[in-house]
């Protein structure tokens, strides 16, 4: 009998341990929340999703963890149903929210009686982020047609218009009153062809000639570039290059337009005064990271997720192509891009490049 019970009580352990083992294996969250509204078991997956660390969840409210999204379970408890899932969006204890589907399901207890609420959570972010991505590329796409019409339609009037005032200022005197007026005239077309260049960028794969370079190299081109601006700013420029840095293969005129309007950027949220630092370093992953920080006036948390979209800008009279040009160039290159931003105190751009031997 007590090697019966010894074989009975492994063969029950065993069995629990392979049940934990799958429960904690599971890349869907699992959640088990009692007839009080309590969670009674959490699996890794949630833990993760939400920000807690291993055990925390146990014995929190529905409330705590679901927020608004609460009654949802007690529906679930109050009619001994199954609900229908559902896309929400949970608080996580680390700050921010996340979007998840939830399937809730009555847990019978020994007897016939309802024991509680089992939530499976999927995380959406993934899904969400192609989504959004799916979304901008249908934009572009969009944006491609047009800009096929537009430099056609705007393209060579812009021409005509162009060739003629230069053609007229070649007529008068330096000193002419006239003079003013075509000028400026001028300088207008001339703006308005710079935008439809910038168009064409964002709408059209980016045509890149790849030759090695020195992102340190760039980078001081683009400073000295924008040394009467610096100056007259009182802005200082720190510089950190990781020493012997390995040297990339891109499109070096394409990256100095890029880090030309990062830096314009930082110097306008600037304004006078402030401290401009740029690092070039070598990460693990075969890769150079450019990170670009000012002290200005930083981007609202509202703003944030929209600034590489194209024509979206908080500046007046901007038209919103700066940061929607840098992420195309950026990508074309194989690179990614990210910002972060505390409003009124700071803001970070980081360009991840490959380093291709």
């Amino acid at each position: 009998l007590f090697s019966q019970l010894e074989r009975t009580v492994g063969a029950l352990t065993a069995a629990q341990n392979f049940n934990e083992s799958i429960l904690q294996s599971m890349t869907d969250g699992l959640l088990v929340v009692d007839t009080l509204g309590r969670a009674t078991l959490a699996n890794r997956a949630v833990e993760r999703m939400l920000g807690y660390e291993s055990g925390e969840l146990f014995g929190k409210s529905a409330e705590e963890i679901f927020g608004p999204n609460a009654l949802g379970v007690q529906e679930s408890l109050e009619r001994e149903a199954v609900m229908a899932p559902r896309e929400v969006v949970l608080p996580r204890k680390t700050g921010g929210q996340i979007p998840v589907e939830i399937h809730l399901s009555p847990l019978p207890r020994e007897g016939g009686d309802r024991g509680g609420v089992v939530v499976v959570v999927r995380d959406l972010s993934a899904a969400k982020a192609m989504e959004e991505e799916r979304r901008r590329l249908d934009r572009l796409a969009l944006l491609g047609e047009m800009s096929a019409v537009v430099a056609h339609e705007i393209r060579n009037p812009l021409a005509g218009i162009g060739a003629g005032v230069q053609h007229l200022l070649g007529k008068l005197t330096p000193d002419d009153k006239q003079r003013e007026s075509l000028e400026m005239i001028q300088k207008e077309t001339e703006r308005v062809n710079r935008i439809i260049e910038e168009i064409l960028i964002i709408s059209r794969p980016v045509r890149l000639n790849l030759a090695p370079c020195n992102l340190a190299e760039i980078l001081e081109e683009v400073l000295a570039g924008l040394e009467p601006r610096l100056k007259g700013a009182e802005v200082r420029a720190r510089k950190y290059y990781a020493p012997a840095a390995p040297w990339i293969k891109a499109d070096a005129m394409r990256l100095n337009q890029a880090f030309t309007n990062l830096i314009s950027n930082a110097l306008e949220a600037m304004g006078k005064g402030g401290e401009l630092r740029i690092v070039v370093a070598e990460e693990d992953k075969g890769e150079l990271e450019v990170e670009i920080r000012d002290n200005g006036a930083g981007i609202k948390k509202e703003d944030l997720p929209r600034i590489f979209e194209p024509f979206y800008t908080t500046k007046p009279g901007g038209t919103g192509l700066g940061l929607a040009i840098v992420k195309r160039i950026i990508e074309e290159h194989g690179g990614r891009i990210s910002v972060e931003s505390e409003e009124g105190k700071r803001t970070t751009f980081a360009v991840h490049l490959p380093v291709k031997k």
